[in-house]
């Protein structure tokens, strides 16, 4: 058997992935991602398993669908003319970066890829750069491998094979995937170090193998990365709102996809309606952590093209496994490069299908919008990216999957005004491209991967049913496409005080004057396009007045800014562009020259003005962080219009309720038309006089302390309030208003503001503090603060005797809390439990000659207790509260003698017995209660106090004979006589006698 090596990964992002042995080459663990339940396990690999290296196959052998695309690709590209010069004339689309609009010029029909047949040359040897071994790991639904991008490093293969249900897959192989984002974008300026494959799918896998090698050079770094997606969203396929839902087949074959519309052509049939938005299954509906994204996205000034892919992935996955497959490439895509993944800000692509025809957002930023995406090297910008989900190589799509595709384009191209089954001219961006940067290159508008790269994406089959695709989206757009408006984008900008358009825009449909709708972070605004543009009258044959031109106000920032022009009759609204733009916007400056206070406001004066504009500017005051006023500074100030040039009229004056007290007054500059308020500036002020006072004594005592002082406030000669606090616990409330003289003829607010009070405190260390409370309003100042440590003396006392009789015991003691001389509680405890409480307040003269709290500190009780051995203790009860020592414990034991006696005679007669004897308790004089019983059953009682002169040599008197006569049936009977025990106790049995009745 061959040995393994075992990996164990996360389960939750709360854990760390741990790896329990090394490999050779130190497999690492990485942190999970962030997410719900979303796991990854990074694995740094590097070195040879030679135990291996004899059963790998051929490198030949082994499948790799990106192998199959040759360098001399005959794709459906053709390299433009650089020496053509653009057309003059507004074309559809704006010539701006990066090429001219689309033309009208059919594409030629992409060709079939030639397939080598089988060799039987042995190939070479395998000579791997890292191979691991077989690796248990936990499961994983996606796997990316990733490694460091060097000098001389060429043609590195990625072999692997992963297991699943315990079965080992044959070899597969990926090449570097050429997808990269363009250059200068957020993407690019977190990744580029690093080339990596694209994502592999292999749902329910836990455990792999790698196997990297180059043509030249060698691999280093290779990281590995592990997915597990976790569980899907509550809200799981929760679409996009839109207009139509995507109609799809279930066939394996592609013959059912397209919907008889009529006979399609190159610019489309009748149908001219707005193409409805297909079902789009929403980021938030596949799982989408939204914390993962690492940059804002990237817009293009325009879309002109599709370009189609597929994630060469494998297509045995089931419907209910693809959100989670999306989520690993998302996971794997915005994975830092030093963790083994891509770096990217987003998932790569802007939209997937999967072969059921579902169609799934994909990269953040509007669907309708024109977010750039990572997906066509050199071509990111102006390209629409669709991914199928699947590999395609020679594997058929389903027609689902190009109804999905079809539904999807056409709904994009009739967004942004495109025509199937026409051409566009593109400038190559360089980068991940087959083209160098600065290439022209013309593609169909829907174009193949591999027509940019050197890849056999979409793969071979996907590749030949383009021709069915374009001609389906024609089918269902071209017609309400070329119904729509027409456009051209002269200049999108920034300005001081906002985004300034120019353009133009028609509808082929109507003369009138289109509205241009201007969205500037969601917010819009409305432009018309009735302008004069003799230009676009002479280029089109239209009216005169189709052109806009205008600036929408914006602040300061960075905004993303999107253009719609609004249709009119047949076709649809379009959606020009979008970018980000930047609003520099002059700050506006300001001055506050004076400030002053009295008891109930602050005045201020000063100047503000906006270098934008010479009107006047609103300023906004705060007093201590809040908004109180608004003024307008017009007034004349000609020191501020000759230093600024600006106008004489930016001066100001306000006066601005305030309560007593420290204030902190602020003035802000309103910006013109928006943008951010700036500060002039912050000024701290006294309004009223702050309250003062003392703290003359503390006394502490247990239970609290008294404190005596002065408070006042020099805005009155009212009383003021003090509040009282305890530990930073507000206590007390009080008034002081005692007469204090002295402070009367110190300050002349009168004599009324003394206190003298006690403030409750429990055991321990505290700190006290007053304030003294502000008149009307306005800061409360600190009096004074103490640290007090109250304490509170135990009670003592002592147990003088402690005595028992037959039923009871009796206490005599004292005690007292030296804390006060009213007399406290004393408890008693018998055997560890509560047995009776009694005041401490009988004359005791010693105890008052000895402690000096006086003489009403004794007791005598007496509690009621059985026969026995007893514990008695006495616990003093602290006064106010505190701790109730135990101040002494005595034991005594409670004697009840059993009675004694004799059974003397049972004599037998006719129906009866006579009984008789005597019996006496020991503790007692008092005559004795006998039962009777015959047979064992109690037959009857009576009083033993039948005068008996032999039994008073017990010394407890005479009275305590019985003489009785019981009745009974004729036989033989057995009786017995028990004496009562007093007050309680056993009841013994004093005699027993058989006897026979007639």
């Amino acid at each position: 058997m061959r040995s393994r090596r075992f990996v164990s990964t996360v389960l939750s992002a709360a854990l760390t992935a741990t790896l329990l042995a090394a490999i050779p080459g130190a497999v690492t663990p990485a942190q999970a991602a962030d997410g719900d339940d979303l796991s990854v396990t990074e694995l740094d690999l590097d070195g040879v398993a030679t135990e291996d290296l004899a059963a790998l196959p051929e490198p030949d052998s082994v499948p790799t669908e990106e192998g199959a695309q040759a360098a001399t690709d005959s794709s459906s590209a053709r390299v433009a003319d650089p020496g053509v010069e653009p057309s003059p004339a507004p074309t559809t689309e704006p010539s701006a970066e990066p090429s001219t609009g689309p033309t009208a010029t059919a594409s030629p029909a992409p060709t079939t890829e030639p397939t080598a047949g089988p060799s039987t040359d042995p190939g070479p040897a395998a000579e791997p750069d890292v191979l691991t071994e077989e690796l248990d790991t936990a499961d994983f639904s996606v796997l990316g491998v990733t490694w460091d991008r060097s000098e001389g490093l060429a043609g590195v293969q990625i072999r692997y094979r992963v297991r699943i249900d315990g079965d080992w897959s044959d070899w597969s192989g990926l090449e570097s995937s050429d997808i990269g984002p363009d250059e200068g974008s957020d993407d690019a300026e977190s990744s580029g170090d690093r080339d990596g494959t694209d994502p592999i799918v292999a749902v329910g896998a836990d455990g792999v193998q790698i196997w990297a090698e180059a043509e030249a050079g060698t691999v280093t770094g290779l990281k590995a990365v592990l997915i597990d997606p976790g569980s899907d969203p509550a809200d799981v396929g929760a679409t996009v709102e839109g207009t139509g839902s995507t109609t799809a087949t279930t066939g394996s074959t592609t013959d059912a996809v397209f919907q008889s519309l009529g006979t399609a052509s190159d610019t489309g049939t009748v149908r001219t309606a707005a193409v409805a938005q297909p079902g789009i299954i929403s980021r938030a509906g596949w799982g989408a952590d939204e914390s993962l994204r690492g940059c804002t996205p990237d817009y293009s000034r325009s879309m002109v093209s599709a370009a189609v892919h597929h994630t060469a992935s494998a297509n045995g996955y089931s419907a209910e496994a693809v959100p989670g497959l999306i989520r690993g490439f998302y996971a794997y895509h915005t994975r830092p490069e030093a963790a083994g993944g891509r770096g990217w800000c987003d998932i790569g692509y802007n939209f997937l299908v999967d072969q059921y025809g579902r169609i799934f957002e994909g990269r953040a930023g509007g669907i309708a919008s024109t977010v750039v995406g990572v997906h066509t090297g050199g071509f990111n910008s102006r390209t629409i990216g669709v991914a199928a989900i699947g590999d395609y190589s020679t594997y058929g799509p389903s027609g689902a999957l190009g109804e999905g595709i079809s539904q999807l384009i056409a709904w994009k191209f009739a967004v942004h005004r495109i025509q199937a089954n026409s051409s566009v001219t593109m400038t190559s961006g360089g980068g991940a491209s087959k083209y160098p940067a600065g290439t022209v290159v013309t593609f169909p508008t829907i174009y193949a991967h591999r027509d940019a790269a050197l890849t056999s994406c979409p793969g071979q089959a996907l590749y030949d049913l383009l021709p069915a695709i374009r001609n389906r989206v024609a089918e269902l757009a071209n017609a309400t496409v070329a119904s729509s408006p027409r456009w051209g984008l002269d200049s999108l900008s920034a300005t001081p005080s906002g985004i300034a358009v120019r353009g133009w825009a028609f509808d082929p449909d109507s003369d009138a004057a289109l509205p241009v709708r201007v969205s500037i972070d969601g917010a819009e605004q409305t432009l018309t396009a009735n302008q004069a543009r003799a230009d676009v009258a002479a280029a089109y044959g239209v009216g005169p007045n189709h052109g806009f031109a205008g600036t929408v106000s914006a602040g300061g920032g960075r905004h993303l800014v999107c253009l719609t022009v609004g249709n009119v009759g047949a076709g649809q609204d379009v959606v020009i562009a979008c970018d980000w733009l930047t609003v520099q916007n002059a700050t506006p400056i300001g001055r506050l020259d004076a400030v002053s206070a009295t008891t109930t406001s602050i005045s201020v004066r000063g100047w503000a003005l906006d270098p934008d504009t010479t009107a006047a500017v609103q300023v906004h005051f705060y007093l201590d962080g809040q908004f109180v006023q608004a003024v307008t500074a017009d007034q004349s100030r000609p020191d501020v219009g000759a230093a600024y040039g600006k106008g004489d009229n930016h001066g100001f004056t306000a006066t601005i309720p305030a309560t007593g007290g420290t204030r902190q007054i602020c003035a802000h500059a309103i910006n013109q038309p928006t943008g951010s308020n700036p500060r002039i500036a912050c000024a701290t002020v006294q309004v009223g006089h702050t309250p003062i006072g003392s703290l003359d004594a503390l006394t502490a005592r247990a239970g609290g302390v008294t404190i005596r002082g002065w408070a006042l406030d020099q805005d009155t000669t009212a009383p003021i309030s003090v509040h009282a606090y305890v530990d930073g616990s507000r206590v007390s409330v009080f008034t002081a208003d005692k007469t204090r003289a002295d402070i009367g003829q110190a300050f002349g607010k009168g004599d009324n503001h003394g206190f003298e009070l006690q403030i409750p405190m429990s055991l321990g260390a505290h700190r006290l503090c007053l304030y003294a409370i502000n008149t009307p309003s306005g800061s409360n100042p600190e009096i004074a603060c103490r640290n007090v440590t109250i304490s509170n003396a135990e009670p003592i006392g002592a147990l003088d005797q402690v005595t028992a009789d037959a039923s009871s015991i009796r206490v005599r003691g004292w005690t007292l809390d030296p804390d006060t001389v009213t007399s406290i509680q004393a408890h008693l405890y018998i055997d560890g439990k509560f047995a009776q409480s009694t005041v401490a307040n009988g004359q005791r003269a010693d105890v008052a000659a000895r402690y000096g709290r006086g003489a009403a500190h004794g007791f005598d009780v007496t509690v009621p207790a059985v026969a026995g051995r007893h514990e008695v203790c006495l616990h003093a009860i602290n006064t106010p509260v505190g701790p109730n020592p135990r101040i002494a414990c005595s034991t005594v034991t409670v004697v009840n003698a059993e009675p004694i006696g004799s059974l003397d005679e049972v004599t037998g007669g006719t129906g009866t017995a006579r009984v008789r004897g005597w019996t006496l308790d020991p503790d007692t004089t008092n005559a004795l209660e006998v039962h009777v019983y015959v047979d064992g059953a109690f037959a009857t009682s009576a009083v033993a106090n039948g005068h008996r002169a032999d039994v008073a040599s017990f010394g407890k008197g005479a009275a305590h004979g019985f003489d009785l006569n019981v009745s009974l049936t004729a036989g033989r009977h057995e009786v017995c006589v028990s004496a009562i025990n007093q007050p309680r106790g056993s009841n013994p049995r004093v005699g027993c006698s058989t006897v026979t009745v007639r």
